[in-house]
């Protein structure tokens, strides 16, 4: 028996589940975007949670700063004349107080103090006194009396601290830039949010792995779901046949192929002679049981390359891409025919005959295009049928249309 050939079986077979295709798709569809899910949710959490600390940190430090400072910041100058006030840096008593206090109880790194307009008053690097730096964004915001901290770049357990300093009951007037080297509570919170970033890992790989075998279900489902519903749309429901969906979806496919090649591609259109009778007698369950029978004929008569259709009604066609020559065309004929010379036995006993009246056509030689072969194939197929309704002798119960 023949191998029907459409394209829902090509389908299956080219789109076969496998265990590397599906582990391709869940990675693609859901392992990474969950890991990057994942990856931005702890890094948004994890920047939080360091951001907080050195704020905190931050209003910690200002204290300590304004207590260990002391005088070793005044200020001179006229209310009346701007600028208004000017700070003057002690620098004996900054460095004690530095190696006093902000050493033991900071770490400090680095201690440098600028006025609001960013020049330097007091540095650690004696060369900074005098020039003048840029402001930034955390430098700004200190300047508005709130105590600001960043993360050094190359080191995140380095912070740099900028705290507003102002003489009692003054507006801001300078500020305390401190880096240190390793804020102790900086570092523990980068050390969680790094134990944070374990446990996110572990939940999302126990998510992936739970996941998977759901993914997988659920996509088998899809699949065949998808499968039911191409054959459903391309296949016709009472034969099992291409229907006139895919027939012209084949033979325009058939026709584009044989154009770039410059091949041939062969059309066979049937029509069921006595099909009438049939429901006439018997109702529309024996036209449907004969209907059946005729599909099976096709696909007995027929090779794996060539195409068995159901038009609708008792009309069917055969489109037979890549064909050799006519006579192979004539060959197939010659096959459908005695594949569908059916007898159809009722229970009173009574038998009627079912034969096809068949037109044929061939791309190029007899058509240019899809609408013209087929037309082609039909006026030949009305012309046997004619000549049978007048009873004149057939030669052929299929025919070629002249052109």
């Amino acid at each position: 028996m023949a191998v029907l050939s459409n394209p829902s079986s090509d389908g299956v077979s080219a789109t076969r589940f496998s265990a590397v295709r599906f582990l391709l798709r869940f990675v693609a569809v859901v392992a990474i975007p969950i890991i990057v899910l994942g990856a931005l949710l702890w890094w948004l959490v994890g920047n939080d949670r360091v951001q907080r600390t050195i704020e905190l940190q931050a209003a910690q430090n200002h204290r300590i700063v304004e207590f260990a400072l002391g005088d070793g910041l005044t200020v001179e100058g006229d209310p009346g004349v701007r600028p208004a006030l000017v700070v003057v840096p002690d620098p004996v008593r900054l460095t004690t107080a530095r190696a006093a206090v902000l050493e033991p109880l900071l770490g400090t790194h680095r201690l440098r103090i600028v006025d609001p307009s960013g020049a330097v008053l007091y540095s650690d690097v004696a060369s900074e006194v005098g020039t003048t730096i840029r402001l930034d964004a955390a430098d700004l915001r200190a300047l508005s009396g709130v105590p600001t901290g960043v993360q050094v770049p190359q080191d995140g357990s380095a912070v740099t601290y900028t705290l507003p300093w102002a003489p009692p009951g003054r507006a801001t007037v300078a500020l305390v830039q401190l880096t240190v080297a390793d804020d102790v509570s900086v570092s523990a919170t980068v050390a969680d949010v790094a134990d944070l970033g374990f446990l996110f890992g572990g939940a999302f790989l126990g998510l992936l792995i739970a996941l998977g075998p759901m993914c997988w279900w659920a996509l088998g489902q899809i699949r065949r779901q998808f499968r039911r519903t191409r054959v459903m749309a391309l296949n016709d429901a009472l034969t099992g046949l291409a229907n006139r969906m895919q027939f012209h979806d084949r033979l325009d496919e058939a026709i584009a192929a044989a154009q770039r090649g410059n091949g041939r591609v062969g059309l066979i259109m049937v029509d069921l002679d006595g099909f009438k009778a049939i429901n006439d007698t018997g109702g529309h369950a024996a036209g449907d049981r004969l209907l059946k029978r005729v599909a099976a004929g096709l696909r007995e008569a027929t090779r794996r390359n060539e195409i068995p259709c159901r038009l609708g009604g008792d009309e069917f066609a055969v489109v037979v891409p890549r064909l050799g020559s006519r006579e192979e065309l004539v060959a197939l004929a010659d096959r459908l025919h005695e594949s569908l010379d059916l007898d159809v036995p009722f229970s009173d006993g009574r038998s009627l005959r079912v034969t096809a009246s068949m037109g044929l056509a061939v791309f190029p030689e007899d058509a240019h295009d899809v609408d013209e072969i087929v037309n082609v194939a039909d006026v030949a197929m009305y012309g046997v049928k004619a000549a049978r309704k007048a009873k004149l002798p057939p030669r052929s119960t299929r025919s070629f249309s002249a052109r």
